[in-house]
């Protein structure tokens, strides 16, 4: 199937152009009103917009979508920079190239104002917009076709990076494979004046720009990511068209692929890819690794107690065979009791010739350990307090009696 660009342009028909000894800082754009007037302006100091290419070129006033820049009677084939790759051939479909040169006009004006270089329609690279600064080849796409094959081909002509915006309703499998497997997302054109419901109904602007132009917003989804407070901490959003450039363009928001921060899902549990702000994706990891560091704890915290019980055992075990293993080479004797401990003592003490032991202070058959005093236990100080208490009571209520009758007495 042959591949299709969605080009209002015919392979032979040149649309950029320069003026002589004037530099813009970027070719002149026959889709561009404001481009096509400098043009008009200037018709004797037209020239090829190649570096280096000194080519007169004649503008011709048509419709925007049919004016164009044709080489002066006599030039033959000219310059040849008018001639367009083999992948590059136009679209017959009016309305879809009417939304394609306005996406372009739309993705090139967003660029200048962000302050980078752009070059619609960019004749090196083919592609749709071109970022000089920035190298970028922005291609707008509504239909199938060989995603791969003409990155490779932007790619060798000089652009860094290929970022592909595919249409809402843009379907097939190698649009599929590309949306995901590709630097790109989707977009849709809609109505600021819209709300709810009404919003997802697609806007057309297009169809009277100097009217429409300033109610139109660009949404961009499907591969575009943001930070959550929910695990895993990133899901899919809508961007605005010039935010996501704005980030895109600055390197700020990059393509991840293959990822173990993103999240996974699909044929294979696999992670997924996208467009995601390398701070967000930073912040992704740090709170994903936090949160493996608090599961081990807990789970050590949870295993710890029965892990500590079992190593005691096993410790308790081998201290406990080695104590017998110990005690067998040794020999087992019986348990010894004080009294022979003490003549063992005695014995083994060495004899002085010049020493005696002293003489035994009691009795012969008195017990060698002294008498033990008695001992004074909390009942025992109970019972006298109790005791003290009774009798305090008794000797207040002896002076109470006393003292009532030595009133009676006074009365009577």
């Amino acid at each position: 199937m042959a591949s299709i660009h969605q080009h209002a342009r015919s392979n032979q028909i040149k649309r950029h152009a320069r003026l002589r000894d004037h530099d813009f800082g970027r070719p002149l754009w026959a889709g561009n009103d404001d481009d096509w007037e400098v043009v008009l302006a200037n018709r004797k100091a037209v020239i090829c917009d190649v570096p280096g290419c000194r080519q007169p070129l004649v503008p011709k006033d048509c419709t925007q979508s049919q004016r164009h820049l044709a080489y002066p009677r006599g030039a033959a084939a000219g310059c040849g920079h008018h001639i367009l790759g083999s992948d590059e051939k136009p679209e017959t479909d009016r309305r879809m190239s009417e939304r394609h040169r306005w996406m372009q006009n739309r993705i090139t004006g967003i660029c200048r104002q962000l302050g980078y270089t752009a070059v619609p329609e960019h004749w090196p690279t083919r592609a749709d917009v071109y970022v000089e600064t920035t190298k970028t080849a922005l291609e707008v796409q509504q239909r199938p076709t060989a995603f791969a094959k003409r990155t490779v081909a932007r790619a060798r002509h000089g652009a860094g990076q290929t970022i592909w915006l595919l249409s809402h309703d843009a379907r097939g499998d190698s649009v599929e494979q590309a949306l995901f497997g590709l630097p790109a997302a989707r977009f849709k054109v809609g109505d600021l004046r819209r709300i709810g419901r009404d919003r997802a109904i697609e806007f057309e602007p297009w169809t009277n720009p100097a009217a429409l132009d300033e109610f139109a917003a660009v949404d961009v989804w499907a591969t575009t990511w943001q930070l959550v407070d929910e695990k895993p901490y990133l899901r899919r959003c809508r961007m605005d068209l010039h935010i996501f450039l704005d980030q895109v363009l600055s390197g700020r928001r990059i393509w991840v692929c293959g990822n173990p921060i993103m999240p996974r899902g699909g044929k294979g549990n696999r992670a997924y890819t996208g467009w995601v702000l390398q701070e967000d994706l930073l912040e992704a990891g740090r709170r994903q690794a936090s949160d493996v560091v608090g599961d081990r704890s807990a789970n050590a915290a949870a295993v710890q107690p029965t892990t500590a019980r079992k190593n005691t055992a096993s410790v308790a075990c081998d201290q406990t065979s080695e104590s017998v293993a110990a005690v067998r080479s040794l020999g087992v004797r019986p348990p010894i009791s004080p009294q022979c401990a003490m003549k063992e003592s005695a014995a083994a003490q060495p004899k002085s010739s010049t020493t005696r032991p002293p003489a035994p202070t009691g009795p012969p058959n008195a017990s060698q350990q002294p008498a033990s005093a008695p001992r004074v236990t909390y009942e025992d100080i109970e019972k006298v307090l109790d005791a003290v208490a009774i009798g305090i009571v008794i000797a207040i209520g002896i002076a109470f009696v006393v003292t009532l009758v030595h009133l009676v007495n006074l009365l009577l």
